[in-house]
């Protein structure tokens, strides 16, 4: 198996007015997070410092949005995929390292550049013959979807 630890980043994108989030972000990540999944945890915040458990906390600097990720993506973060988090998700089940290191391999494998983790019923998706660990990686039909894009955990 190919270790991904030095490819995917998981990056919290905070910001320093949702500091009341950040206690129970942690509470809940630590609790269902299995930290045997192979990439490197970022909490990133504008300012503030930020201790959460299993994090590093990487800072932004003020500004809008979109700005303080570019940032984050061209100054802070080395690893080629991201899964993108915001302070204000928070994990309710156990997840699994196995699924997520399969996952990992077959986005580098196959060129994925987008990976769903999360489902709405504004996306319309049609299966693929790709499965992990039971679970369909479905395609995107973008055509019959209301959106295109969210800020909903995806692996980019």
């Amino acid at each position: 198996m190919i270790n991904f630890f030095n490819d995917t980043a998981l990056l919290v994108h905070a910001c320093d007015r949702y500091e009341l989030l950040y206690k129970g972000f942690s509470y809940f990540f630590s609790k269902y997070w299995d930290f045997n999944t192979h990439c490197r945890t970022y909490f990133a915040t504008e300012e503030k410092t930020a201790d959460v458990t299993g994090f590093e906390n990487i800072r932004s600097g003020k500004g809008e949005w979109a700005d303080r990720l570019r940032f984050l993506l061209e100054e802070k973060i080395t690893e080629k995929y991201v899964i993108y988090f915001q302070e204000d998700m928070w994990l309710t089940a156990k997840t699994d390292a196995g699924f997520f290191n399969e996952l990992f391999e077959q986005v580098k494998e196959h060129g994925w550049q987008q990976v769903k983790l999360h489902s709405a019923p504004i996306y319309k998706t049609h299966p693929t013959n790709f499965n992990i660990d039971g679970f369909n990686v479905a395609l995107l039909d973008n055509q019959a979807s209301n959106y295109l894009m969210s800020h909903q955990v995806t692996l980019w």
